[in-house]
């Protein structure tokens, strides 16, 4: 299996919000059948500048018969994603954040696991997704994000 890159930004605008500009690579090769059952991900343990932004490992995520799990080939940054960093939108919904939490709102990959309960996506299915911060507690600074099939 060829080693997946996950690429966090892909332009210049991208560094003043301080997020890595370099891709970040899993260190191992799958070579069985075997499937892993860790991730890697950028996610934040509180509300804060971009020093609060940290490579950790999660269990990968399980998916619902709506979902779709997503390996990641790339994670857009926007403008609103320092907002997110830093709190500005959970204070704004009412919402209560759970820590670690996973930024990404947006980016693409590879349909990995398509959910029961849906037709719309297979695996392999090349896809483009958003995640609304108030919608998901995952995001697309990660190796895998759930997305519902409407996301898609």
């Amino acid at each position: 299996m060829a080693l997946h890159t996950l690429f966090i930004a892909v332009s210049a605008r991208a560094a003043t919000h301080g997020i890595i500009l370099e891709p970040f690579r899993s260190k191992k090769r799958i070579m069985s059948t075997t499937e892993t059952k860790k991730m890697k991900a950028i996610a934040i343990d509180e509300f804060g500048g971009r020093d609060k932004l940290k490579v950790r490992e999660f269990e990968k995520p399980e998916i619902e018969d709506d979902q779709i799990l997503v390996r990641t080939h790339f994670a857009g940054v926007g403008v609103w994603d320092s907002g997110e960093r830093e709190g500005i939108f959970a204070k704004m919904m009412g919402k209560d954040p759970k820590f670690p939490k996973i930024l990404g709102t947006e980016g693409s990959g590879i349909v990995e696991k398509a959910g029961k309960g849906q037709d719309k996506f297979s695996e392999g299915d090349r896809v483009f997704g958003t995640l609304m911060p108030k919608d998901h507690d995952n995001g697309f600074y990660a190796e895998y994000s759930v997305l519902k099939t409407n996301e898609a």
